[in-house]
């Protein structure tokens, strides 16, 4: 029992001090990536990046408008296509007497 109390004791003991450590660590992370963030040769490349952004969204709005339009047009032209295809395939209500019979759609 002895054995056990220390090993949790121990446990614990490791605990505390790694997330201790581990905090600390994790402020030095948290703190050099905001000196990075903020540095100028980054936040130049940001700006470029940015700027380029907004040069293409002209462009690519056009474009984006112009795939929308012919999407929606053969969709049109499908849904068009397949209901005049169903109208002239369409089973009969009933069946003729032949028992072989089936259509030709099953």
């Amino acid at each position: 029992m002895r054995g056990k109390i220390a090993f949790l004791l121990g446990v614990a003991l490791g605990y505390v001090l790694g997330t201790r450590a581990g905090h600390q660590r994790y402020e030095q992370i948290k703190a050099k990536s905001g000196q990075l963030w903020r540095s100028e040769p980054v936040q130049q490349k940001v700006s470029a990046a940015s700027d380029a952004v907004k040069a293409q969204a002209p462009v690519v709005q056009q474009k984006v408008t112009e795939a929308a339009k012919h999407a929606g047009e053969a969709a049109r032209s499908k849904l068009s296509s397949d209901s005049d295809e169903s109208a002239d395939t369409a089973p009969h209500d009933r069946a003729p007497e032949d028992a072989s019979y089936r259509p030709s759609h099953l």
